[in-house]
């Protein structure tokens, strides 16, 4: 029998979710509140797919707890909320070498498993989506070297996957560094990459609907019942419907623990706002040739075409983002000078802030809730790209009853997030 299977979300998770179903032998309708794909969390993110984003955990979101006295001084906004206390509190409670070693190991055959993903999907339309080959974790003082020894040390047990480097070795690497930005030390992973996203989900789009799948835009769903019934109110017309499907798989980031709460699930997520700013480059080779992160920031700098971004920084939703795109102005001008024009009547500098859900053991939400037709891809944190498609494929294999690809247990949607 065929299964019909509707699909909340048309992000990253969803449209990559959508393709996977239809390969696997689905009908597969997706659902898009918004007048477009990749209009949320998805719109202006890194395309940053490989280990680099795993050297340290949460380049893009909440920083890795702090310990002893630092961590009274200095917390950070979201964990002096109720929610970000317990997610603090959860957060420590994965700190251990054992632990960490495990959340690693799945978190870097997930992400392997997205880059099978993504070659498959390129190599089977033959598309030319643009890629910037490469990435750049760079340090600026030794202190800093030491938080990331142990991502650094997980990487390094992959033959091959990364190369350490002086300043001067990083700035042969990276010509385009600053003169004047001064930096302790990096590492280069010369086989992660940085996609156009958005331009690889528009011809995802593409090609769902011509395997016959349906993306439904101005569509938002309001609720969901445990039998697998969506309830749908678009804008192009008055009332709600109320479509049953087989299996029902949320990929709405950071409003996918709103919409099955009223089932009685609980997602262990925290929602944070993301920041990033793009221009257009105007001096190429000012540019960085392969994404650059800047460790101590936890920015990460790349170019898309013709268009340089930065990505970092998060903060309560809700709370003004100004002191967060300053620091994004402040590193690509340190970093990169001359690169684009970000002040000024000729500057066309773009900037996005939207909600993402994170998880304290900084795995995605993936597989199978209590009810058996209402499925979770979601909680991917900063690491959307890294993750996005691999839990595509994943749950497809778990929906279709097929023999998974990578093992499911470490990122089932109601796993405790106590570690041990």
């Amino acid at each position: 029998m065929t299964l019909r299977v509707a699909v909340i979300g048309a992000g990253a998770a969803g449209l990559s979710t959508a393709w996977e179903l239809l390969g696997h032998g689905c009908t597969v309708e997706v659902f898009e509140s918004n007048n477009g794909i990749a209009e949320g969390a998805s719109f202006a993110s890194t395309g940053l797919l490989g280990a680099s984003a795993l050297a340290a955990w949460d380049f893009a979101g909440p920083p890795p707890v702090p310990q002893g006295r630092a961590a009274s001084l200095l917390p950070p906004a979201w964990a002096l909320t109720v929610p970000g206390m317990v997610f603090w509190r959860q957060r420590l409670s994965h700190q251990s070498t054992d632990r960490q070693d495990t959340l690693f190991a799945a978190a870097q055959a997930l992400a392997q498993l997205t880059d099978q993903c993504v070659d498959t999907h390129l190599h089977s339309t033959l598309q030319d989506i643009e890629t910037t080959a490469g990435a750049v974790v760079a340090w600026k003082s030794e202190s800093q070297r030491q938080q990331l020894s142990g991502g650094v040390e997980r990487i390094r047990r992959t033959p091959g996957a990364l190369r350490e480097l002086d300043p001067t070795q990083a700035r042969a690497l990276e010509t385009a560094v600053g003169p004047d930005m001064v930096f302790a030390g990096a590492i280069a992973l010369p086989g992660d990459r940085v996609i156009n996203g958005r331009q690889w989900l528009a011809r995802l789009k593409h090609d769902i609907v011509q395997l016959g799948g349906v993306v439904h835009t101005r569509s938002r769903v309001t609720g969901l019942d445990a039998n697998g019934t969506v309830h749908v109110s678009a804008e192009d017309r008055s009332g709600t419907s109320s479509l049953a499907f087989d299996a029902v798989v949320v990929c709405a980031a950071s409003d996918s623990a709103a919409l099955v709460k009223p089932l009685g699930i609980e997602l262990p997520m925290l929602v944070l706002s993301h920041c990033s700013l793009s221009a257009p480059i105007r001096e190429a080779t000012h540019a960085p040739s392969t994404a650059w992160i800047d460790a101590d920031e936890r920015i990460i700098i790349s170019r898309t075409g013709q268009r340089l971004r930065a990505s970092g920084g998060t903060l309560v939703p809700g709370a003004s983002p100004k002191a967060v795109f300053k620091s994004l102005y402040r590193a690509v001008e340190d970093w990169f000078p001359g690169a684009t024009t970000l002040h000024g009547d000729k500057a066309l500098v773009q900037t996005w802030q939207s909600c993402v859900g994170h998880t304290a053991d900084g795995l995605p939400l993936v597989g199978a809730t209590h009810h058996p037709r209402i499925w979770v891809n979601s909680g991917h944190g900063g690491r959307g790209w890294t993750f996005a498609a691999g839990a595509s494929r994943l749950l497809a294999e778990l929906i279709t009853g097929q023999t998974p690809s990578i093992a499911p247990s470490c990122l089932a949607p109601l796993r405790s997030m106590r570690g041990g």
